[in-house]
């Protein structure tokens, strides 16, 4: 690996270190807290895990047919072999610039004093959400969506929890919880045994019959693939939007632009831990488009005055999610939060 890659990547492992060292002895710092959410994000795109939801998008890319060949076919940029050391540093170099994503969650260390322990992966940091999950329908929601969650064990005691405050009652008043519920740290651990590529690790062999009881229980809960790819063609335009609907077999003649839509499956528990609780009004930001809803630091950072705050809905329409897309008008010109699905 680049020189570079490795000095950044040991910045942050032993940072990650540190923390854990000051975590043990009951001693945090705001400073942790934020070496927490960078290592977090760097955790989830680094993994072989994103790196097989990475290639997929690029075998998709270069398997799209236009004019009745594929991309690989008559593009010079389609043709490359993959570098998977190359894809691994680009997945590297997003996490650096998506540190941000998650830091305006609200922070808490889940302490673990049921009889069974976390366990952690080959796959460890998990986005999940529940509104999305739950209510909508939909589980693809992404880094900004209003409702996010995110969890990354830390020890067979620790873990570390993220979750969006405008949606979900506090957890804590404090900056830790203490988990007495044996059930809840199983919904915890489901995750990891969702989304592990190959390995869970566990410290006590003791737990053994647990943990592959738990591997059984969740095998119909992982999926082949993480990533969901949709791609459609331009079927129309007026004076402000383009109009595109999902390809068929048909249109593998036509030279009419492409547009390639991908996103990423997150887990979910069979139930969720308790106290991960809605409240009463739930608030988020929308366009109205098919960004859907975001979280407040996510919605001021958008370019123009286009969002807006709303209560949150118990339900959406089932076209908006992406796996029931039919079609997506695009706002010529125009970035993505002008996006509409139907």
């Amino acid at each position: 690996m680049d020189p570079k890659f490795e000095e950044f990547l040991q910045f942050f492992e032993g940072r990650y270190g540190e923390v854990i060292a000051r975590l043990q002895k009951s001693e945090v710092k705001e400073t942790d807290i934020l070496a927490m959410f960078s290592f977090f994000i760097l955790q989830h795109l680094r993994t072989p895990h994103m790196l097989a939801n990475r290639l997929d998008v690029v075998e998709a890319f270069r398997n799209t047919i236009i004019g009745g060949k594929a991309l690989h076919e008559v593009r010079e940029d389609a043709q490359r072999p993959t570098d998977l050391q190359r894809e691994m540093q680009e997945q590297i170099y997003i996490a650096a610039k998506a540190g941000s994503y998650f830091d305006d969650l609200t922070p808490v260390f889940l302490i673990n004093r049921s009889k069974i322990p976390f366990i952690t992966s080959d796959n460890p940091a998990c986005l999940t959400n529940r509104l999305y999950t739950q209510r909508y329908g939909d589980a693809t929601s992404g880094m900004i969506q209003s409702g996010a969650a995110i969890f990354l064990p830390l020890t067979a005691q620790l873990a570390f929890m993220g979750y969006d405050g405008d949606v979900f009652h506090p957890v804590s008043r404090l900056i830790s919880h203490e988990v007495r519920n044996a059930y809840d740290v199983n919904r915890l651990n489901e995750l990891q045994a969702q989304v592990a590529t190959g390995t869970l690790f566990f410290t006590d062999w003791s737990d053994s019959d647990y943990v592959q009881r738990l591997a059984h229980n969740c095998k119909g809960m992982r999926r082949e693939t993480w990533s969901h790819i949709w791609t459609s063609i331009k079927d129309g335009e007026d004076a402000e939007y383009e109009r595109f609907r999902a390809v068929t077999e048909a249109d593998n003649e036509s030279k009419e632009a492409r547009v390639t839509s991908v996103s990423m499956y997150n887990p979910a528990p069979s139930t969720w831990p308790s106290f991960l609780r809605f409240k009463l009004r739930p608030k988020g930001f929308t366009t109205g488009s098919a960004v859907g809803f975001v979280r407040a630091a996510h919605a001021t950072q958008k370019k123009g005055p286009h969002f807006r705050q709303v209560v949150l809905p118990a339900s959406i329409p089932k076209h908006h999610t992406p796996e029931h897309r039919e079609v997506m008008w695009m706002r010529k010109n125009a970035a993505q939060d002008t996006i509409k699905s139907k």
